[in-house]
């Protein structure tokens, strides 16, 4: 899964964001670990859920509106990281501010954020997974040991290079500061049209 839908869904937003912020090679890995364990730790309360409860609760809490609230929340806030980016952090703007100052240029917030949506997402490989674990576990401990090594398998992903080779594209072209404010703004235009995806998946 670490390497095609979680590779699909996470990859965008996680490369882009690098890119456009601006971030070093070990902030990068910083982030990428940030973002693994949030998500990992969505997972393990997911399969603890499965074990514990059975596949029916898993299928209530995405099917009502904790769902719809997690896309909503999720969507609107990468919506207005995406649109700091793509204005660069105008100063003019107290909220463009705040936001850079403690979601961008301090990118673990955002991270966990992001991590937590993503892992809490209700997506057909997550809940394939869920009612794997609720036919071969049986007990809570079960299905937490199996979450467990589902989380730690989207780990070993190709998103860790993906990452490492968007640290560098800012040094490659930092001398060229029209080419770095176009590729800024492509960044931020990517982070703005996954948001507006998550948002509109609300209202399907």
């Amino acid at each position: 899964m670490g390497s095609g839908p979680c590779l699909i869904s996470c990859g965008p937003f996680l490369v882009s964001f690098v890119a456009g912020a601006k971030k070093n090679y070990r902030e990068s890995l910083g982030i990428w670990l940030i973002f693994s364990l949030t998500r990992l730790f969505a997972y393990l309360v997911l399969g603890i859920i499965a074990g514990f409860f059975s596949q029916e609760i898993v299928y209530r809490i995405y099917q009502g509106n904790t769902g719809l609230y997690l896309l909503l929340f999720g969507g609107v806030f990468i919506l207005l990281i995406g649109l700091v980016i793509f204005w660069g952090g105008n100063k003019q703007l107290k909220i463009c501010r705040i936001l850079e100052e403690r979601f961008v240029k301090r990118g673990i917030k955002s991270t966990i954020i992001f991590g937590l949506v993503i892992g809490f997402l209700p997506c057909a490989p997550l809940l394939a997974v869920l009612s794997y674990v609720v036919l071969v576990a049986g007990s809570w401990h079960k299905g937490l040991i199996y979450s467990l090594s589902f989380g730690l398998g989207t780990l070993i992903s190709p998103l860790i290079v993906l990452v490492l080779l968007a640290s560098m594209v800012p040094k490659l072209f930092s001398e060229n500061a029209k080419f770095m404010k176009l590729f800024q703004k492509i960044c931020g235009l990517i982070i703005i049209l996954l948001g507006l995806e998550l948002i509109t998946r609300v209202f399907r």
